[in-house]
This record gives structure tokens, sequence and C-alpha cells, in this order.
């Protein structure tokens, strides 16, 4: 995939057919840790990723204050139109499932349909860590929530070091194999995390149109089953898949698996056109 640029965002397309663009977590990471599982993706849709403004190789603001969740959404259109189609498929995970399901609610006119990965209508729920969790890795997720990153240094060691509680299906060599590949962007977690307060949509998700597919890890000690389930139950046309390895990233404890459920749902999406 050759990198592109638009409006300051880098984005990459791959395949052809119906267009799902896709959002990453962090913020503060980079689209890098999704790509080995989109990359196979080609062969059913047209993908498009991009990494979030301020966030991997997209520029960052001059004021970071600028940046709010309306702002990344605006963003999202933004690679919509520039990636050349009128509606899309959108995939967020983590955060980038907090941006998703505010894109559904304020267009829902350019949606064909949402997919859902480790994400929640709101932040409230407190993190269910594990009572065999790492003690150093417990630590430096307590860390993350301590006040802003100073460095882009600081935020990759921090990142890195507590990322056994996202995926303790890992080994550490696949573990490393995901942090290793990542841009990370201080200033960019700072102020997504800074934003996190004033996230909840739980009271907007009956408005939601779209055909919905939510993805969960059943070991995801940070969004949680129940948030999971919310998402189920309030949107009107969403259904769940669990993997019952998985953590809050479950694409990489069952690669196959999670791609058999997003190929088969998008199979039954009659806005789907498939890969020639």
């Amino acid at each position: 995939m050759e990198p592109l640029t638009h409006n300051g965002l880098v984005y990459e397309v791959t395949g052809s057919g119906s267009t799902v663009v896709v959002l990453h977590g962090g913020t503060g990471l980079d689209h890098q840790y999704l790509r080995p599982m989109i990359e196979s993706w080609a062969a059913f849709a047209r993908v498009v990723l991009f990494d979030h403004r301020g966030n991997g190789r997209s520029a960052a603001p001059d004021d970071w204050t600028s940046v709010t969740l309306e702002t990344m959404v605006d963003d999202i259109d933004s690679i919509r139109a520039a990636a050349g189609v009128e509606r899309m498929f959108l995939f967020g995970h983590s955060y980038g499932g907090f941006l998703a399901l505010r894109y559904a609610l304020s267009h829902p006119d350019r949606l064909d349909g949402l997919i859902l990965v480790s994400t929640a209508a709101h932040v409230k729920r407190p993190p269910n860590i594990p009572e065999d969790a790492p003690g150093a890795a417990v630590e430096a997720f307590a860390s993350l929530f301590q006040g802003p990153m100073a460095s882009d240094e600081q935020w990759a060691r921090s990142w890195s070091a507590a990322f056994p509680l996202y995926a303790p299906e890992l080994g550490e060599e696949a573990a490393a194999r995901v942090t290793g590949r990542t841009i990370y962007r201080a200033d960019a977690w700072n102020r997504g995390a800074a934003l996190l307060g004033g996230y909840d949509v739980s009271d907007s998700l009956t408005s939601i149109e779209a055909p919905t597919l939510v993805l969960a890890g059943a070991r995801d000690f940070l969004t949680g089953m129940e948030a999971h389930e919310e998402l189920r139950d309030g949107i009107p046309n969403a259904e769940l898949v669990v993997f019952d390895d998985g953590g809050h990233f479950p694409f990489l404890s069952d690669p196959a698996g999670f791609r058999s459920a997003v190929e088969n749902w998008l199979a039954r999406q009659p806005q789907h056109s498939a890969a020639p």
C-alpha cells in the first residue's frame, strides 16, 4: 500500500469492492498494528486505513486544543470523500470505535454499516484488571492516566509495558512485534485522553440506523463484556461475536476467525459488493 495524503492526513487504500474505512485506537498510536489483519481483507473489500490527526504519520495541529471529538469525526468524513465514495462501511477499534459511533450519529446517510471492536458507548466503567496480571503491566497501565506523557519515548515505554494487560493471550515475542511497529505520539495520547470525559453516546444508541457488527474478546479487561452487550442491545440492528481467548485486540488471538466473522457479516449486507 502506497501512502497518500489528504488535508494533512496520511491514508492507504488496498483491495476492491465495498469501501471499509478503518479507524485505529489509541489515541497516540497509528494504524500499523491493524495492517496484518487488514492486508488479508483485500480479498473481499476495498479497505482505507488512516492515521488520525497528529497520530502516526499524519500532520499534527498547531494547537492541540483545536482537536475535538467533532473535528476527528470531520476528518473521517474527509477521508471518505478522498476515497471517492458517497457511502462506506466504518470499522472502529477501541478509541476508533468511539469515533465510529459518533460518526454514525452525525452522518447516518454516509454509512452502509458499522463494525465495532473492543469499544463502548461510554467510559464510566472501571477496568477489570485480573488478579494474576503482571505487576509491571498494572503499574504501567496506571501511569497512562496519572498525567500527561512528557515525551514520545515515555509514551512508548508505558504503552509497551502495559500491553500484556491488553493482549494477555499473546506471548512476549508476538506482543513485541505489535508494539514495535507502532509510531508513538505522546501529544496525541494526551489530547485523546483529555477528551474522554466528554464521551457518552449511550442515550443515542437507539438512533443508530446502520447494521452493526460488534466484535469482542472475552478477556478484554478494559472494555468488558457488559459494554459490548450494551452496544448489541442498544443498537437496533446489531449482533455480537465473542472470541473466547481474545483480549482488547481479538484480531491478534484469532486472525482467521476474526476475518471470517467480518467477511461473513459483510456478505449478508445488501449494500456490500464483493471484490471481483
